[in-house]
């Protein structure tokens, strides 16, 4: 008999365990979406990224340090193409892929700090 009432106690214990467990229901999704879209907008609000002014950069000497990405960006020119067009002149690129700033890339085996360091004329203009 002793068995029994142990056996009923562990049984109330985990049905109201299961009552009183946390269940995610879709409408807490909702809610939860649309209240970090409220915070995002509130902040892009009060920031300066919707002021619409742009930032003003002052053309002049460039120094572009990159990597894969980069290096397709300025694939037949059209990245230096297009600083130039703009007033940024003259340009230095030094691209590799797999560089990282500092982890070495495949062509050069520089990293993104060691590159700086060899290009230090081009990065003082």
């Amino acid at each position: 008999m002793a068995t029994k009432s142990k056996s009923k106690k562990s049984n109330t214990y985990s049905k109201l365990r299961k009552k009183n467990a946390f269940s995610f229901h879709w409408w807490m999704a909702i809610i939860l979406v649309v209240l970090v879209a409220v915070i995002g907008i509130a902040i892009v609000r009060l920031s300066n990224a919707s002021s619409g002014t742009e930032r003003t950069i002052t053309p002049g000497a460039t120094y572009w340090l990159g990597d894969s990405l980069s290096l397709g960006l300025g694939y037949g020119g059209s990245l230096a193409i297009k600083l130039r067009d703009s007033g940024f002149d003259p340009i230095t690129m030094n691209v590799d892929p797999g560089r990282s700033i500092r982890g070495k890339g495949f062509a050069t085996k520089q990293s993104g700090l060691e590159a700086i360091d060899t290009d230090q004329a081009a990065v003082k203009q």
